[in-house]
């Protein structure tokens, strides 16, 4: 999402990879903040702030950040163990000295962890079953090559 104030213009996205994450997860946030008609370096305070749908603040994150005419940041914003699976709203405020703030949003989604409920022991215990036998049937016959090996070296020794 674009929002210009005439000198700055704000860009908030998050890669899809991150558009859905579980509970004690992060998201990846990425802004560009471009400051046209730049004077120099002007510190621009960004603020991370986790919404629900009904607007409820979950987390904030602040920082600031000098920029003299284009800034790309990455940041990696961590979601709370106990949040509950939902729909959520990332809200990016850019504040300027002498300059409204901006504000740019997206939305990403919690997600419930898969459960070990899923897997099918028995089919597991049989897998880990066959490998083992595997590489007991390996092993042996590996010892039986070296004993083979070292009959016919001492053969040939006498």
């Amino acid at each position: 999402m674009f929002l210009d104030q005439g000198f700055i213009t704000l860009d908030v996205s998050i890669p899809p990879s991150f558009a859905q994450v579980t509970p004690d997860y992060f998201i990846i946030v990425l802004t560009d903040i471009y400051h046209y008609k730049s004077d120099g370096v002007v510190d621009v305070e960004l603020a991370y702030t986790i919404k629900d749908e009904e607007g409820g603040v979950i987390s904030i994150k602040t920082l600031t950040i000098a920029v003299e005419t284009h800034l790309s940041d990455i940041q990696k914003i961590e979601m709370p163990a106990d949040i509950p699976a939902g729909r959520y709203i990332l809200v990016v405020e850019a504040s300027m000295p002498g300059q409204k703030s901006l504000k740019a949003s997206k939305d990403f989604d919690i997600i419930e962890a898969k459960s070990a409920e899923g897997i099918d022991h028995k089919r597991y215990a049989v897998y880990m079953m066959s490998l083992i036998s595997l590489l007991a049937i390996i092993t042996i016959y590996l010892i039986y090559k070296l004993i083979g090996m070292e009959e016919r070296r001492r053969k040939n020794a006498k």
